[in-house]
């Protein structure tokens, strides 16, 4: 069962970076600021889907994009930027939980689907999105070898594209659910 979880958060992050890539990319604005960060919908869904389950999914899938996207970088490099949506994710998982009572009924042992809503995603979709942008601002800070420079707007800037993109997943994926819920599209 975890084989098969991890399978699928893998084909899915893989199928949403080249998505990214491909056509989300030209709202680029600022160097490697994105409008809307798509793959941070991934890690978010795949947390309240699969649970912790997700992480290693999570990790494969974003080495195999970050390998794609990115120009040739070192080991350690490629490590850290696929362990930290992973991890980003695992923490807003756990403080999501311990924090809403909503988001804990939905992750019990029998799950409610009607006890959450909009402002609880969005809830998890803001703690991600600061914990995923918080975590590569400290390193770039406290890690001299990395040497970029770090800016209050881009931090601004990673902390609206990762919660743009996480919370955009999740209105198409409601906008979808009601169209098939109230039969606007037809099932075969």
């Amino acid at each position: 069962m975890i084989l098969l979880d991890t399978l699928t958060v893998f084909i899915f992050t893989i199928f949403v970076a080249a998505v990214q890539v491909i056509w989300i990319n030209d709202f680029v604005t600022i160097d490697q600021l994105c409008l809307f960060y798509v793959p941070a919908m991934v890690v978010v869904l795949s947390m309240l889907i699969f649970s912790y389950r997700a992480l290693f999914g999570v990790f494969l899938g974003m080495c195999v994009s970050n390998i794609v996207t990115f120009q040739p970088v070192g080991f350690y490099q490629l490590l850290g930027m696929s362990l930290v949506p992973a991890l980003a994710g695992a923490a807003a998982l756990y403080i999501s939980v311990r924090t809403n009572k909503n988001i804990r009924n939905f992750l019990g042992p029998a799950p409610l689907a009607s006890a959450i809503d909009a402002l609880d995603i969005f809830y998890i979709c803001a703690i991600y999105a600061t914990i995923n942008s918080l975590i590569p601002l400290a390193c770039r800070l406290f890690v001299s070898e990395i040497g970029l420079p770090v800016s209050l707007i881009q931090l601004a800037g990673t902390i609206f594209g990762n919660l743009s993109g996480a919370f955009l997943g999740f209105v198409c994926v409601n906008v979808g659910y009601s169209l098939f819920s109230r039969g606007f599209v037809r099932r075969r």
